[in-house]
């Protein structure tokens, strides 16, 4: 019994050292295997970098003017276009190019009415949506004194003294404003006159309707 036991455990001891021994074998083999693929491709990338610093003959020329925004550069072996590199400077904008942005005034809406009303040149320069708050400022005021000042006709002169001012002004400037409106747009069809047409369809026949304004019909054959 013992002399089997010692015969197994001999071959157990032989076999573990025999595939301890393939394993250092093979990684070994690896190991070397991946040295020479390293050392081949470091002379195959040294040799590309020497071939690719090469300047090319004397005669090897471009093989004609690159396109706009490229340029002919030597690869090697070989011409090859380019995009022209960016320089890293920042643009600079003419001073005739900038835009100047005016900041809008700030419109004043005030939370009562003022203790002065305001002079004819002061109302002109102010929006309609100034002189609306405005309006309305007063409009409150005078139905406030309706209720609590003992003249009972005080709050109707302070609503004829300012709203009839105030609302004249406003109209004015809507008025102006739309003038204004209605002449660009009358200025803008004639510069660009936008036709509209419609297709042809088994239903309708096609339409086309242009904003060019019509050509007066002559008399010259006289009323009929």
């Amino acid at each position: 019994m013992s002399k089997r036991m010692s015969w197994g455990l001999g071959v157990l001891i032989v076999l573990v050292i025999a595939g301890i021994s393939y394993m250092f074998a093979v990684q070994h083999a690896e190991i070397q295997r991946l040295k020479k693929d390293a050392a081949v491709a470091e002379k195959l990338l040294e040799d590309s970098n020497k071939h690719q610093n090469q300047e090319p003959d004397v005669g090897n020329k471009p093989p004609g003017p690159a396109q706009a925004g490229f340029e002919w550069e030597w690869h090697g072996d070989h011409w090859c276009e380019v995009p022209v590199a960016q320089s890293d400077a920042p643009h600079q904008t003419p001073e005739s190019e900038k835009i100047v942005f005016t900041p809008a005034r700030k419109l004043n809406f005030p939370d009562k009415t003022p203790e002065k009303f305001p002079t004819e040149a002061e109302l002109q320069e102010m929006d309609p949506e100034e002189l609306l708050h405005l309006s309305r400022l007063y409009t409150k005021a005078s139905n406030e004194l309706r209720k609590t000042d003992p003249d009972p006709d005080a709050g109707t002169r302070l609503y004829n003294a300012t709203i009839p001012i105030l609302h004249k002004i406003i109209d004015a400037k809507l008025d102006r404003a739309a003038a204004i409106s209605a002449e660009q747009t009358r200025e803008h069809r004639k510069e660009f006159p936008v036709p509209w047409s419609r297709p042809a369809t088994e239903e309708l026949p096609a339409m086309r309707i242009d904003t060019k304004p019509p050509k007066k019909a002559s008399n010259e054959g006289g009323k009929q």
